[in-house]
């Protein structure tokens, strides 16, 4: 797995090369380049929990999202307070407003900076330690 996800990087490397390079990319076909090694990522090391692909969770009330996929979801508004969401796919998901006060994504997948600082969480909400912590304003 280590080979193939070296190969992808030197491969999109390649294509953001130069602006010449970059202006050639078709952007659409990006995401089937990715996603394959993507998934095979989360088949991996997370996985089996709760199926929920670009399902609209939107101001719902979740807790047991462990191995949950929640790749382009929308989770706008979702009280996830305490949520166990270790090993869960969080790639592309909308956490816009979510209520992650108490919740662990210590361990979530594709998790990014953008996605937490637009959820409010607080000292209790665990988040991988490759984000560098959490946003300023989260008392």
């Amino acid at each position: 797995m280590h080979g193939r996800l070296q190969s992808l990087t030197d491969e999109l490397d390649a294509l953001m090369a130069t602006s010449e390079a970059l202006r050639s990319v078709d952007a659409l076909a990006l995401p089937a380049l990715v996603a394959p090694v993507l998934d095979e990522v989360v088949a991996l090391v997370g996985g089996g929990g709760p199926q929920h692909r670009r399902a609209d969770l939107a101001g719902r009330r979740l807790t047991d999202l462990r191995g949950a996929c929640l790749r382009g979801a929308s989770l706008l508004g979702a009280d996830l307070r305490g949520a166990d969401l270790r090993e869960a796919d969080l790639l592309g998901a909308d956490l816009r407003g979510s209520d992650l006060r108490g919740a662990d994504l210590s361990t979530a997948l594709f998790v990014t900076p953008r996605q937490v600082a637009s959820a409010t969480g607080d000292g209790t909400t665990r988040l991988p330690g490759r984000l560098g912590g959490a946003p300023q304003w989260w008392a």
